[in-house]
């Protein structure tokens, strides 16, 4: 009698078109042709990225750069940052917005307490924003601990903006269902 799980010709198809799919999906594509990816020294220059990231905890530049080594077909990476931190949780850029928000709307006023109302009531989720700047892109994104992020780097992102979107959605769901909660102990006993 066969057992329960049995490898039948349709599960091993279902199986080979999954992983055909994932091969698709995980690779990314390149030219063949190592001359219009660029070898050599040429390639660095050509394939040169500088970044620049901006959040209210860190700023960080840096570059990427890869060529091909003429000859063998293999691909050299170099990349390099250097990144500011501030040292406290609350930055400037959050102590000014406090202390413009305690004019604007002080404790104990009925604007203070619309304030207190917004703050506890109101979510702004922070949008996957891209906006061109020459030959290079700016992108709005979020971080965990710092918050709106916005990047700017040479040439266009690879990943496209709806799945920006998607992943942006979805990390705000991730930290609004983890907000609060302490790390689950371990299943199994450390001896």
């Amino acid at each position: 009698m066969a057992g329960r799980y049995v490898f039948t010709p349709a599960r091993q198809a279902a199986l080979a078109n999954a992983r055909r799919a994932r091969k698709r999906k995980s690779k990314r594509r390149y030219s063949s042709n190592p001359v219009a990816r660029g070898q050599g020294k040429s390639g660095f220059q050509k394939n040169f990225v500088p970044y620049l990231r901006v959040n209210k905890r860190s700023q960080t530049a840096g570059f990427n750069a890869g060529s091909i080594v003429p000859g063998t077909g293999k691909r050299l990476v170099i990349g390099s940052y250097f990144r500011v931190e501030n040292k406290g949780s609350k930055g400037a850029f959050d102590r000014a917005i406090t202390r413009g928000a305690n004019v604007a709307f002080p404790h104990g006023t009925t604007r203070g307490r619309v304030r207190k109302y917004v703050k506890n009531n109101v979510t702004i989720t922070n949008p996957a924003i891209r906006a061109n700047v020459g030959k290079h892109q700016a992108r709005l994104s979020t971080s965990r601990g710092a918050g709106p992020t916005i990047t700017l780097r040479r040439g266009k992102h690879k990943t496209p903006l709806s799945k920006s979107r998607a992943g942006v959605k979805k990390y705000d769901r991730r930290m609004k269902s983890i907000a609060g909660k302490k790390a689950r102990p371990q299943r199994r006993s450390v001896s």
